[in-house]
């Protein structure tokens, strides 16, 4: 539920830039992303909660990722 609702703002929060308005805009998606959240969730939590979970979860399916093209690369299926 939680990766729904954050696609819905990705060009926001995945923007690199470190502009005053880039940074307003990634805070307002956030915002965002926790009121939608929230008004849907049982358990309620802030913007600050929810990024971190969000980033988490990205970096472990990043790593995920790695390690099966790794075994894959040592097992010659690739």
């Amino acid at each position: 539920m939680l990766v729904e609702i954050a696609l819905k703002y990705e060009n926001n929060i995945e923007n690199k830039k470190t502009s005053g308005v880039s940074i307003v805009e990634k805070a307002t998606a956030w915002t965002n992303i926790a009121t939608e959240f929230n008004a849907v969730s049982v358990v309620k939590r802030e913007a600050s909660s929810l990024k971190r979970v969000c980033y988490r979860r990205s970096y472990a399916k990043i790593m995920l990722v790695g390690v099966v093209l790794h075994f894959c690369r040592r097992t010659r299926l690739t």
